[in-house]
């Protein structure tokens, strides 16, 4: 089950452009049902995220993480 997760600053995206991304992130995994597939935007402050020691408010983290079951035979 792969779980994108994207860590970024407060209207850096429209709810349009979140919703886009979604929707192709979910059509990268064709294979699997599209329920499997989760994308979370998590929205930080600028005074909750520092670059080089200074607040920053235009950024993005993305971290990705997949669960694997083996499928019984």
């Amino acid at each position: 089950m792969p779980f994108h997760r994207f860590y970024c600053s407060s209207n850096l995206f429209t709810k349009e452009e979140k919703q886009a991304i979604a929707k192709a992130i979910t059509s990268f995994y064709h294979f699997l049902p599209p329920f499997l597939v989760i994308v979370n935007f998590i929205d930080v402050d600028k005074d909750n995220f520092y670059v080089g020691g200074e607040p920053n408010d235009r950024y993005i983290r993305i971290n990705v993480t997949q669960s694997a079951n083996p499928v019984p035979e």
